[in-house]
């Protein structure tokens, strides 16, 4: 069962885009050129590090929580196969996640899902490096 934990891992800033249907899935930081010099909160790209986690479903320019470590709920991509304990996560197309191929790991699977034809909601442990976010 999916669970999140260090919540006082979060932070906000403003979502740059609708993700009200983005709970869950991998966020990058870009800048935020309508507001210099701040940032706003999009959905991760595939390959690249990813911010954390998006905690909410905001809607352009409201407040987007984004967990950045700890253990929390995630986004899984579709016809994929994870084992918990054992598969290391990438950002995928659309911001979830997919085991890692030749993309920067960011998470580590805490649960174990067959391949579905759905995004599945999953726990993870997240594993934030310095890689480039977008």
């Amino acid at each position: 069962m999916p669970y999140n934990e260090g919540m006082f891992n979060c932070y906000t800033a403003p979502a740059g885009a609708d993700l009200s249907g983005k709970q869950f899935y991998g966020v990058s930081l870009v800048n935020d050129t309508a507001n210099p010099p701040g940032v706003h909160v999009v959905v991760g790209t595939t390959l690249k590090g990813i911010a954390g986690i998006l905690q909410n479903n905001p809607l352009p320019g409201q407040a987007a929580q984004v967990q950045s470590t700890g253990a929390t709920k995630a986004a899984i991509s579709a016809s994929v196969v994870v084992t918990g304990g054992t598969t290391f996560l990438q950002c995928d197309v659309g911001g979830t996640l997919t085991p890692v191929t030749t993309g920067q790991i960011v998470a580590q699977a805490l649960e174990t899902i067959a391949s579905t034809p759905n995004v599945m909601i999953i726990s993870v442990r997240l594993m934030m490096g310095n890689a480039a976010t977008a």
